[in-house]
């Protein structure tokens, strides 16, 4: 009699296996709501004074030094093509890795860190990005509260010469 329940006790230790997470840093630029992967995040700070930089591309609001570091500050509402809108009363720089490069962009309001199933990250429907710069590589959050989830590698990445095919 012992043996069955042996054979249960044995089964109910095996570990289940979880769907895996990941952690992404939840952020807003006006009224939208965004998210990239926490491990790109190094820091958040409030915008400091900058530093214009001449002929630099549209969306490079100009430098900062943080740590003995020079960091492109990112207007990520001119990168995405967004409306201009009222800028935050205390706007935040969130300092990131990309690649090999350290960037700041500027967004409006920080808000929590979230731990988000695999499973729970949904794909964006292909007819509302272009292939060939997809930012946008998901969706999560409850239906009333949507975050889209930005490759900041794709963001940041260089332009392609009109005409020139990825």
């Amino acid at each position: 009699m012992s043996e069955p329940r042996l054979a249960q006790e044995s089964k109910a230790e095996e570990p289940v296996e979880e769907d895996p997470a990941v952690q992404l840093c939840a952020f807003r630029v006006g009224a939208e709501q965004y998210a990239v992967d926490l491990r790109r995040v190094d820091e958040i700070i409030q915008a400091p004074q900058l530093t214009r930089v001449p002929h630099a591309p549209p969306f490079v609001e100009g430098v900062i030094h943080v740590r003995d570091q020079i960091i492109p500050v990112i207007d990520l509402r001119k990168r995405l093509g967004l409306p201009r809108s009222p800028p935050a009363l205390r706007p935040k720089c969130m300092i990131c890795r990309v690649g090999r490069r350290w960037v700041a962009i500027l967004v409006d309001g920080t808000g929590e860190v979230l731990r988000v199933a695999m499973c729970d990250l949904r794909p964006v429907p292909r007819l509302l990005f272009s292939p060939a710069r997809p930012y946008v590589i998901g969706v999560c959050g409850a239906p009333d509260d949507l975050k889209l989830l930005l490759d900041l590698k794709a963001l940041f990445a260089p332009e392609a010469p009109p005409g020139d095919p990825k």
